[in-house]
């Protein structure tokens, strides 16, 4: 059950991005926002016309891009 619980979790949350999808805080990448969907893991996503592109879920222990992506 353990497992169900942990997919259930980040999904309700993502699917929470459809109608707030500026909940997340500004990413560590130009153009992208972060947000927790489980206690230990946050999903990277940036937002295009009409859609959200989930780009990346994270383990908080995983090392992670911090800095801004370099202008062209």
């Amino acid at each position: 059950m353990a497992g169900a619980d942990f997919a259930q979790a980040p999904a309700a949350k993502v699917a929470m991005l459809e109608h707030q999808p500026l909940m997340g805080k500004p990413g560590p990448l130009d153009d992208t926002r972060e947000g927790e969907v489980h206690k230990n893991h946050l999903v990277t996503y940036r937002l295009r016309a009409d859609e959200i592109q989930i780009l990346q879920l994270w383990h908080v222990a995983q090392n992670r891009p911090r800095t801004t992506s370099p202008k062209p």
